[in-house]
């Protein structure tokens, strides 16, 4: 897709030592690709930078981080899975609604996104309505791409 990437290693490297390190075009740190032991659960709930989050959680597999991080499930429905994040790593009372992007790439795969909620949420439905700004009876309501 003439996009810099390399899932082990700097996506381009010079003479001089100078690197950089890509993820599917996104430009990350060199831990998210391997270096220095690669991501773990702690170096990825610290990155500030969503994008290089999102991209070290693809790295690292979202059923390992799962399981490596320790989040509970709470509750599924057909809008996706909701989780209890440990305050250990997030620093405060957080959950993550685990979802499945409604447009495949164009190499087929189907990308699945983690979106932060408030604790509140007790379902999948109300953590997804409330990234929008709605309420859960409101959003299941609307037409959506499936």
């Amino acid at each position: 897709q003439n996009r810099l990437h390399c899932e082990d290693g700097p996506a381009v490297e010079f003479r001089d030592g100078w690197a950089v390190h890509s993820w599917h075009g996104t430009r990350v740190p060199g831990w998210v690709c391997g270096e220095g032991g690669g991501p773990t659960p702690e170096l990825i709930a610290a990155e500030e930078n969503v994008e290089v989050r999102r991209c070290a959680i693809e790295a690292f597999g979202w059923d390992r981080f799962i399981a490596e991080a320790d989040l509970k499930l709470v509750a599924g429905d057909e809008f996706g899975d909701l989780y209890d994040v440990p305050e250990r790593l997030w620093g405060g009372p957080v959950r993550v609604v685990l979802v499945t992007n409604g447009t495949p790439e164009r190499d087929g795969t189907v990308r699945r996104y983690g979106l932060t909620v408030p604790k509140a949420s007790e379902t999948p439905l109300e953590g997804v309505a409330w990234t929008y700004g709605l309420p859960a009876a409101a959003y299941s309501a609307l037409e959506r791409r499936t």
